[in-house]
């Protein structure tokens, strides 16, 4: 990963948690729930050791952040031959399909809610290793369920189910038979 790439995705979590203690304080300040003045409230937060403190682990642990929310997950997919479960994975998941070079391609959030809520932060690139697996790059609760996806969908790949049937019923004939010859063969 990139420094730039580092430092605007731990700025990013650091926007989202001082978004959420801001608006922790402002619906108790609105519901009447505050005991305190809002200077009250902005001296402790900010001049007070107890405020100084919150603030210096709330920049731990946005620094902290893209070594832990990021992952990078080796799947065993093979792109050619399993393209319609990848692709049907991340569809189902929200993701539509971008760019695509050398071996690389992008899905981005389709919902441009959730890309904002996201900070943007809505990339999960799909590389082909080349020996029957792939690489999934990105945002790791995402990654972690696409992934599961792509398992369960490329698991329950069936072929031509008439085709399969066709098989069974071959493979059952063919029991069927050696029981009645090896039951012949006793009497």
């Amino acid at each position: 990963m990139s420094t730039g790439k580092y430092i605007r995705r731990a700025l990013g979590y650091f926007v989202k948690i001082v978004a959420l203690v801001i608006g922790i304080y402002a619906l108790l300040w609105v519901t009447g729930s505050s005991n305190i003045s809002a200077e009250a409230f902005w001296s402790e937060l900010f001049t007070s050791r107890r405020g100084l403190l919150l603030w210096g682990a709330v920049l731990a642990v946005s620094l902290l952040y893209p070594l832990y929310g990021f992952v990078r997950r080796t799947v065993k997919a093979d792109v050619v031959a399993d393209w319609e479960e990848i692709h049907r994975a991340f569809i189902v998941a929200g993701y539509v399909k971008g760019e695509s070079q050398g071996g690389v391609t992008v899905f981005r959030v389709s919902s441009p809610v959730r890309r904002l809520i996201m900070f943007g932060e809505d990339i999960i690139t799909v590389t082909d290793n080349g020996d029957g697996t792939i690489t999934l790059d990105g945002i790791r609760k995402e990654v972690v369920q696409i992934e599961f996806r792509i398992h369960t969908f490329v698991d329950n790949k069936t072929t031509d189910p008439t085709e399969e049937h066709y098989e069974r019923g071959s493979e059952e004939a063919e029991v069927i038979e050696a029981e009645v010859v090896e039951t012949e063969e006793k009497e």
